[in-house]
């Protein structure tokens, strides 16, 4: 029984901070084992003559049709489904956090070229590499699409 409201008020934050210390934790343990299966999937693509080999490579191509169907432009369907396989693996938070940088990357191309650098920018793998002003756009962006 409550005796008053700062004391309800107290046990309501104490709560609080119980459940959002449980949920950083899960977030947390879900990157690290996503982490971990990346090096083992490196380590063993390695050993068989590949490079580059993770968990979100894995899902870009298992995931590659759902992408497709869904109505993405072709050259950003893998990119896609590895955002979908981040999302439905770990936790969403992690798969919109990557949204927003690959957004966030679209963003900062734009207004770079619309300064005039239309041919001062190249794609390095995944990244794009605006030359003028030498930053790195890590994960590149995915074109945009106006249809409905």
């Amino acid at each position: 029984a409550k005796r008053n409201a700062l004391s309800a008020a107290a046990d309501g934050a104490v709560s609080g901070v119980k459940i959002v210390a449980a949920s950083m934790s899960n977030m947390l343990a879900f990157v690290c084992i996503i982490k971990l299966i990346d090096a083992i999937l490196d380590w063993f693509g390695q050993r068989a003559g590949l490079s580059g080999v993770s968990f979100t490579t894995i899902c870009s191509y298992l995931l590659y049709p759902l992408a497709y169907v869904m109505g993405s432009d072709p050259q950003d369907c893998g990119k896609l489904a590895a955002l979908i396989g981040v999302k439905l693996f770990a936790t969403p938070i992690v798969g919109y956090t990557e949204l927003g940088k690959i957004i966030k990357n679209r963003h900062v191309w734009e207004a770079y070229v619309s300064k005039g650098n239309t041919s001062a920018w190249h794609w390095s793998g995944d990244d794009v590499i605006l030359d003028n002003v030498n930053v790195t756009l890590v994960n590149g962006f995915m074109s945009v699409s106006r249809f409905i």
